[in-house]
């Protein structure tokens, strides 16, 4: 069973160099797809979804100070 509480989130949020990403099926190891991989996987995918945003909503997000 994983524990929400152990993901230091509050941390996170104080720290504009930090993100965290909590997925729902896998682990350090579950980035491999297949028996035999060979085409994009998860982690490309979940970096495309990442720079995607970035471009998309970041400028939104950025401190102006």
């Amino acid at each position: 069973m994983f524990l929400l509480s152990a993901i230091p989130a509050e941390e996170a949020e104080q720290n504009d160099n930090i993100a965290i990403v909590i997925t729902s099926h896998g682990g350090h190891i579950g980035f491999m797809e297949g028996l035999f991989p060979r085409h994009e996987g998860y982690m490309d995918r979940l970096f495309s979804q990442y720079v995607k945003a970035v471009f998309t909503h970041g400028p939104q997000h950025l401190k102006q100070d």
